[in-house]
């Protein structure tokens, strides 16, 4: 009753209590099997846990912030992101292409989300920024060697839907382009 299951009792007595007593002495081994087992699991679920609320800060930490360059009379900026699930696939940025132009982006992996989806996102984010640097006149252009450069490089099959825009401060002229699905 308190949980010993180290002791074994003495197989002793008539034909009936020595087969009791053995499957008492197989029942407390599979019980201290099973503790043991369980024991083991729920250590695993609590580092689990543990890794995915720090995986849950990261996500939410490489968001961005709407710091003073982007406090401007021209627009106002705001994102928040709502998770279905502990962690996922989903993002949004903005960031500077020039000194007054904005891209602006709305991503989704497809799958459900999770850990996996959530790290393919990082990355993704950072190759669209990066790419849109690079071609800050066309969001489709920019898309389509992203694509490129996703499909090449990361061949994990892992579906993408996203919104990219472009916004000119100066003339006001909006530019899109989307990949995946609308």
């Amino acid at each position: 009753g308190k949980g010993n299951f180290d002791s074994k009792l003495a197989e002793t007595g008539i034909l009936e209590v020595k087969g009791l007593t053995r499957s008492f002495n197989k029942m407390k081994e599979g019980l201290k099997n099973y503790m043991e087992k369980l024991e083991s699991e729920v250590i695993e679920r609590k580092t689990l846990e543990t890794e995915i609320e720090v995986a849950q800060k990261i996500q939410k930490s490489i968001l961005p912030r709407v710091s003073a360059i982007f406090q401007r009379k021209e627009f106002d900026i705001y994102g928040e992101l709502f998770l279905a699930k502990v962690i996922a696939g989903d993002c949004y940025d903005f960031f500077y292409l020039k000194k007054n132009k904005i891209g602006l982006l709305i991503a989704d992996i497809s799958g459900g989300g999770g850990i996996s989806a959530a790290f393919y996102m990082t990355v993704l984010k950072s190759t669209i920024r990066d790419i849109c640097l690079q071609e800050p006149q066309n969001p489709a252009k920019a898309l389509a060697h992203v694509n490129r450069f996703l499909c090449n490089e990361y061949k994990v099959g892992m579906y993408v839907s996203l919104f990219l825009v472009y916004y000119d401060l100066d003339t006001g002229i909006i530019q899109y382009g989307n990949d995946g699905h609308y």
